[in-house]
């Protein structure tokens, strides 16, 4: 055998080492390896391990006959692409809510890194994750309330399976939790607080529940039943689901605004068919068909004395 293929052999196992606490058995190291390329033995991957431990900050742990290897903590290392799935979703996710931020030569010199995080997710139940979590920003930076870990963790498997959870939960007012069995269909960052939008098993509407108001659960069998046509994207966008409408009809707003005071609406505006005309005086009227809801009147009333509703009447 050539150095060039031990070499390529070498590089290849050191991909597979995950980092500590995860670890990684020789035999399922060896598995790894492309055995059209490779028809070596265990024991040769035993002695790579061995020869690569010292130039490399990797090591083992043995229980029985087996060795266990890993990336030691906090080791400072060269850059092996080997990814793990949670790796790879996080680069994922930040590729998403990073690009209207970042430059694009900036993002162009992390596409190979997205690319493999795209590979190492295909063929994993994490492919669809990134269809499954949103952010929303409203308001000032919140601290946010405190989630039970475990709460956390079972959710995220259930979202990350397509599974039930069976979870205590108590109602905003409420003194007492009651107990559910969930079909958790997507998690929302809101104001400082997660919600998890699920249905309750038997019914198809859909439900917010505060993830720090969940106290227990319980992962199950059962997979997680979703309504017809549902997407966390539509729920949102389309149905104003995080909104909270109070009427199914659009309507025709007017905003007069104090001078200075809403000149960002001229480049992210309210609507498609929103049109401003800027008076003589400064004052600014906007016109638009906008949803009517909560976050709505929330948003006009934070411009207190700024602002003037002068359509539709009684909105407040």
């Amino acid at each position: 055998m050539s150095a060039v293929e031990t070499v390529s052999r070498q590089w290849d196992i050191l991909k597979e080492i995950p980092k500590w606490p995860q670890r990684a058995a020789v035999a399922d190291i060896h598995a790894r390896l492309p055995q059209s390329e490779y028809q070596v033995t265990r024991r040769t991957v035993q002695r790579d391990l061995e020869r690569l431990m010292v130039r490399f900050p990797i090591s083992y742990e043995v229980e029985g006959r087996a060795h266990y290897w890993f990336w030691i903590k906090d080791a400072v290392t060269i850059l092996v692409p080997h990814m793990s799935g949670s790796m790879a979703t996080t680069l994922m996710l930040a590729r998403e809510y990073l690009q209207p931020v970042l430059p694009a030569s900036v993002l162009g010199e992390l596409d190979p890194f997205f690319e493999h995080a795209s590979d190492v997710l295909s063929d994993t139940p994490l492919k669809s994750w990134g269809s499954k979590v949103r952010i929303l920003d409203r308001g000032p930076m919140l601290i946010p309330p405190k989630v039970n870990d475990r709460v956390r963790d079972v959710v995220y498997q259930a979202l990350l399976n397509d599974l039930q959870i069976r979870a205590g939960y108590r109602a905003r007012g409420k003194e007492k939790h009651k107990e559910y069995v969930l079909n958790p269909l997507g998690l929302v960052l809101k104001g400082g607080a997660f919600y998890l939008v699920a249905t309750f098993d038997g019914y198809d509407d859909l439900r917010q529940l505060a993830l720090h108001r969940i106290d227990k659960a319980v992962l199950l069998d059962d997979a997680a039943v979703k309504p017809k046509g549902y997407s966390l994207k539509k729920y949102i966008e389309d149905d104003h689901g995080f909104s909270y409408p109070l009427s199914p009809e659009k309507i025709q707003i007017e905003l007069l605004f104090d001078a200075d005071t809403a000149w960002h609406l001229t480049e992210t505006k309210l609507s498609a068919d929103q049109a401003v005309e800027v008076r003589k005086d400064g004052k600014m009227l906007v016109k638009a068909t906008v949803s009517d809801s909560d976050e709505l009147r929330w948003w006009v009333r934070a411009y207190g004395d700024d602002v003037r509703v002068l359509k539709p009447k009684g909105f407040s």
